[in-house]
């Protein structure tokens, strides 16, 4: 009878080492794929088709365009991480600049934002106070 407990204790070790190598190997072909798929989009937002290229101004009576423009700038200059443009046109920030808009321009009272086929930004001022 001893034997036959040599026997289980080393088949349920086998199946412990088994379960816990097939966990490892999930997690790491996780990790590695979402890795992969990190730095495939950190390279694909680098591409000049998806980065803004102009940034064109509409509706625009009283204001500087050029001050305007500057603003739009600085809002987009920079990166996320360290890896993504802030210029893409999947990750830019809309409010952020709406919102830099409003409060640097107080005449302002409504701005929207669209991007053209073109890379371009298109900010369109409404109404003004």
């Amino acid at each position: 009878m001893g034997k036959t407990n040599v026997f289980k204790f080393s088949r349920l070790s086998e199946l412990k080492r088994r379960r816990h190598r097939a966990i490892l190997n999930k997690f790491l072909f996780s990790f590695f794929g979402l890795l992969a798929i990190f730095i495939l989009s950190a390279y694909l937002s680098h591409l000049n088709s998806l980065n803004i290229s102009e940034i064109e101004i509409s509706g625009n009576k009283t204001i500087d365009t050029e001050a305007v423009k500057e603003t739009v700038q600085e809002q987009i200059s920079g990166k996320y991480l360290w890896l993504f443009p802030k210029t893409n046109i999947l990750y830019y920030s809309k409010s952020n600049i709406k919102n830099k808009l409003l409060d640097e321009f107080k005449r302002i009272k409504s701005v929207d934002l669209s991007i053209l086929l073109r890379r371009q930004v298109k900010i369109i001022f409404s109404k003004y106070f």
